[in-house]
């Protein structure tokens, strides 16, 4: 777990009361699951000032749990890279069960495969190029401009 002034980390199995405060209905929540620190720490590393909360599961079925869970828009990020073959197995089984949201792929996914787990963006390694800010505060953004045409609507 990386725990940062500017960005709040939190864990399914260790809650954080103070990152409860700080999380809010506009604040983009995304569910990751990253079993090697050096990954984590990278993820928070790259969104860190960004209007998001990443928040890390200790397993793949934890991960989809909270995605189900999710009331604002559902947004995964999993180090596909990490995954054993049992892992990739279980990885369909959930994503069928929980089919809609974003899904953002860290490390080597075959084309083949990308359509049947709706993997919608893939950040090849090596990591670090600052494509995973990018790609969320644009989703960020476009969560904004819905929400304003909901208003205006």
């Amino acid at each position: 777990m990386v725990d940062r002034p500017d960005v709040v980390v939190t864990s399914i199995e260790t809650p954080h009361a103070a990152s409860v405060e700080r999380i809010d209905l506009f604040t983009l929540r995304l569910i990751t699951y990253a079993p090697r620190a050096s990954v984590q720490r990278w993820i928070a590393e790259e969104l860190a000032g960004l209007r998001c909360v990443p928040y890390f599961t200790p397993s793949l079925h934890a991960a989809f749990e909270a995605l189900a869970e999710e009331y604002r828009r559902r947004v995964i990020i999993i180090d596909y890279d990490s995954l054993s073959k049992e892992d990739l197995v279980e990885l369909r089984t959930l994503r069928k069960r929980v089919s809609s949201g974003t899904f953002i792929a860290l490390g080597q996914v075959r084309e083949h495969l990308r359509a049947p787990l709706r993997v919608t963006h893939v950040l090849a390694r090596p990591l670090g190029s600052e494509r995973l800010r990018e790609l969320v505060d644009e989703l960020d953004r476009q969560r904004d401009t819905a929400d304003r045409r909901q208003l205006i609507g």
